[in-house]
């Protein structure tokens, strides 16, 4: 950081907006909040947003329809500054009295910074575009065609497609892309994945999920992605392909490039759609790795059949008998003994749909692999529904506070619910999670235990999941020659940007003579060679040729 922009005491101001503005632009530089502490007469005091502390929840507890948390840590970093006046009274500067610039916390990364409420800026004029377009009635979906329409809509689609690729891959080479020719020598299918995704995939990409029911919009083809489970029982993606159709040399040239992609594969779970080519190649692709069948996909492939049984046995309540049967058996033993019992009460023993999935029971109900790990990815399709924080716990069970420090916030409230749940007289367990049995959890209240040792929790469900790698995880590595990012850059200029059109707006004179200024300021800035981006990186790498 350019130590002109790190605040000291004894600086001085002109106007207390100007050492506001100086305050916020270190702050986002050095990535926390800000917020205002108090209006005095002749001093203002400015702290970092994680000052003071949380308090527990103090209303009704069954009122209570979120988890209480808070991103106080006590953090006593502040910038005070006074008015300095003459001798008349009249207010000459703004002088920094006190600068603390130390933290007790850490600090975010500059994703999380720029959405923080004191680092957002709602300019007028941005808003006055939109607010016309819906005053004309205009719908979401018309306002975004019209944006749309103005950047060329869809014309020449593949080749910006490329060229956005081939940005992606200057701005970080971690970004990997591999299209798929057909004999025309047109891209038939492409995968592609960003450095952030292959970070993930490192982090938790032992169990993922493969789908490509999801189709795009213009083209009806089929848009596969791969989808994990991280540590905060997010979905997340680990690479993305646009398919030309769905035959086995396609699902094989995807896999490839999803494993030359990641290097060592480290997946032990795949969870897809039934479809038998896919099945084959990765059995092909991925030995040894359990390959299971979503649920959904399987009952929704003879859901006309079922529908009709539904329809037949209403009264008798069939349906939610049927899927109590495919859902809360605890072995395999108890499923086949429910089922026949099912069958039995309704005669359906000839039934050729019921036939069809007792047949194939063993790759999709979840009675058969819950003593495999599958990290939450068996009962739901996570491809299909794609801040620093504190903890406040109450607790009188002290391995309760220890999980509370380690796992992240979804979940220890996962955790939490097990806790609850294993005061209850009958206990149904999910182990395949890779969480703690609810079994466990009464042994640890029954024998007091203080501490559960560290190689019983999942570094993958913890606040430190994220493994160091050898490239950087962000996509975009927009970083200038002298350190500053470009994010920084636009925030530093859009103030002054949208002060010029808001007064050039006012009159006629001022709207000529912004206008003139503009177009020479932008006319020569585009003869200024940037440090920032692919065009610089190109020209940095063509340099000692020259």
């Amino acid at each position: 950081m350019d130590p002109n922009m790190i605040p000291r005491e004894g600086m001085s101001f002109h106007t207390e907006a100007e050492t506001k503005a100086f305050y916020m632009r270190y702050a986002q530089l050095a990535e926390f909040g800000v917020k205002m502490c108090n209006k005095k007469k002749f001093s203002r005091v400015m702290r970092c947003s994680c000052e003071g502390k949380g308090d527990f929840y103090k209303g009704d507890e069954a009122l209570q329809v979120r988890n209480k948390t808070t991103v106080k840590t006590k953090c006593k970093a502040h910038l005070k500054f006074t008015r300095v006046y003459d001798s008349e009274g009249n207010e000459v500067d703004m002088v920094i009295e006190k600068a603390n610039l130390f933290h007790n916390h850490l600090l975010h990364t500059p994703l999380k910074t720029k959405q923080m409420r004191s680092h957002k800026s709602t300019e007028l004029v941005l808003y006055q575009i939109i607010d016309k377009l819906q005053e004309a009635s205009m719908s979401t979906q018309s306002i975004k065609n019209v944006l749309q329409n103005m950047h060329g809509e869809h014309a020449n689609d593949i080749n910006k497609l490329i060229e956005f690729f081939k940005d992606c891959e200057a701005q970080n080479p971690q970004f990997r892309w591999e299209p798929k020719l057909d004999f025309e020598g047109v891209i038939h299918s492409l995968f592609w994945s960003h450095a952030s995704m292959e970070g993930d995939y490192a982090d938790c990409g032992d169990a993922m999920s493969f789908d490509t029911t999801r189709k795009t919009n213009i083209y009806e083809k089929p848009l596969a992605m791969f989808v994990g489970s991280n540590h905060h029982l997010q979905n997340t993606l680990f690479g993305c392909a646009l398919l030309g159709d769905e035959t086995a040399e396609t699902f094989e040239l995807v896999f490839k490039a999803f494993k030359k992609c990641m290097g060592q594969s480290r997946t032990r779970y795949i969870l897809t759609d039934q479809d038998q080519a896919m099945g084959m190649v990765i059995a092909k692709e991925f030995p040894g790795v359990v390959h299971k069948i979503c649920r959904w996909h399987m009952v929704n492939k003879h859901m006309p059949q079922l529908t009709n049984l539904f329809g037949m046995y209403v009264k008798k309540n069939f349906k939610d008998k049927f899927y109590s049967v495919l859902n809360h058996p605890l072995t395999p033993v108890e499923f086949e003994a429910a089922w026949q019992e099912l069958l039995d009460e309704f005669d359906l023993q000839k039934d050729s749909t019921l036939d069809s999935l007792y047949c194939q029971r063993a790759l999709y109900v979840p009675t058969y692999f819950k003593d495999q790990y599958c990290g939450k990815m068996a009962l739901t399709q996570r491809s299909e529904s794609s801040n620093f924080s504190k903890r406040l716990t109450k607790s009188k069970w002290p391995f309760e506070i220890q999980v509370s420090r380690t796992y992240t916030r979804n979940v220890f409230n996962d955790f939490e619910k097990k806790m609850i749940d294993c005061m209850a007289f009958d206990i149904e367990d999910n182990p395949i999670e890779g969480l703690f049995y609810v079994h466990l959890l009464r042994a640890f209240m029954r024998i007091q235990l203080n501490k559960i040792p560290e190689h019983y929790i999942l570094r993958r469900y913890t606040k430190y999941a994220q493994q160091e790698l050898g490239f950087n995880r962000n996509d975009k590595l927009l970083v200038g020659a002298d350190g500053v990012t470009q994010l920084y850059r636009i925030k530093d200029l859009m103030s002054l940007a949208m002060a010029a059109v808001r007064f050039g707006s006012m009159s006629s004179a001022a709207h000529i003579r912004t206008r003139e200024v503009l177009a020479m300021l932008d006319k020569d800035n585009k003869e200024i060679p940037p440090d920032i981006g692919p065009s610089s990186r190109s020209r940095r790498q063509e340099a000692p040729g020259e």
